[in-house]
């Protein structure tokens, strides 16, 4: 099977692509310089894929909504902003042989009464890229959060009193990657400038798990089984000391002190740093156990091979 995936951001050229290639499907990745209608159908037309698969496509409606309507081949939508984007998913879903959500409870709720064929497919890591990393001085921090500052979701904003409010009060060396929001004013929640340490380049993750004692996570939703942060398989497949806000998603899906540490308040932030701080072998067994779990459990392979189940199912494409 051949599949053109009509974005190219990093959750699909190290992400759910290389699961595809690694089941031994063809796969085309378009290029931003061909993100048009036009652009999208001279490469279809170059490369003649049997499946289209657009991942968010947050305000590409008018650019991708023709050409699916012009090429006439079967296309996958994959909802990551699910279960926010309710109109955005249903748009794409009736639009697509078959839906990909990170929200299993949007499968009885959503798609089926709307019609749309969905299974679910969270996020996952990909082992040829998300594996250990290198030791660099410049990355070598005690907390570190890699994200952008929103403020549009109340859970993720619990998650920053729980966890950075709770640091940064004790003292903890906690620093910061993202975007500028974290400083510049824009946002109501803002961090000291001296812990900023500017933007991130996605090659350098596993590095970065390497050389800090503890990746800090926060999750945009709460009420989900299966939707959270890409960040929890990307940092476990890496191997990193994943200190995590508690959420459904993270309970359901990893075992505490195991795979990873979750935490449900300020106060437990500050104990379960100080507690591993002073432990550093059962630290490196929760990086190894959490590993070892992702890749058993939670590899882009594995949801390329639920995927390719059931569009041949619907379709008879393998």
């Amino acid at each position: 099977m051949r599949i053109l995936f009509l974005n190219w951001a990093p959750i699909i050229t190290f992400g759910l692509a290389a699961g595809f290639q690694q089941l031994g499907h063809e796969v085309e990745i378009l290029r931003p310089e061909e993100d048009s209608t036009e652009g999208m159908l001279h490469r279809i037309a170059a490369c003649k894929p049997d499946v289209l698969l657009t991942e968010g496509g947050v305000g590409r409606e008018d650019v991708i909504f023709p050409v699916l309507e012009q090429s006439g081949i079967s296309h996958v939508y994959w909802g990551i902003e699910d279960p926010v984007a309710y109109n955005l998913s249903l748009a794409y879903g009736k639009r697509s042989v078959l839906t990909l959500t990170t929200h299993r409870e949007w499968l009885q709720e959503i798609y089926e009464p709307a019609g749309v064929e969905a299974i679910c497919i969270p996020f996952a890591c990909n082992p040829a890229f998300h594996r250990k990393g290198l030791l660099r001085p410049e990355f070598h921090h005690e907390l570190v959060f890699v994200g952008n500052n929103y403020e549009n979701h109340p859970h993720r904003i619990e998650g920053h009193r729980i966890l950075f409010d709770a640091c940064l009060q004790a003292d903890l060396p906690l620093v910061f990657y993202g975007d500028d929001n974290w400083v510049n004013g824009k946002l109501g929640y803002q961090v000291p400038p001296n812990a900023y340490k500017g933007y991130f380049g996605y090659l350098d993750w596993p590095d970065l798990c390497a050389s800090s004692a503890f990746i800090l996570g926060v999750h945009s939703i709460g009420n989900s089984s299966t939707m959270q942060s890409m960040r929890t398989f990307e940092v476990l497949g890496c191997g990193g000391f994943f200190l995590t806000q508690h959420t459904p998603a993270i309970e359901h899906m990893f075992e505490n002190h195991k795979h990873l540490v979750w935490t449900q308040s300020p106060e437990e932030t500050v104990e379960l740093v100080r507690y591993y701080q002073a432990r550093p072998d059962a630290m490196k067994r929760i990086r190894t156990e959490g590993q070892n779990h992702a890749y058993a459990n939670h590899t882009y392979r594995h949801r390329a091979e639920d995927i390719v189940a059931r569009l041949g199912a619907l379709t008879g494409l393998r």
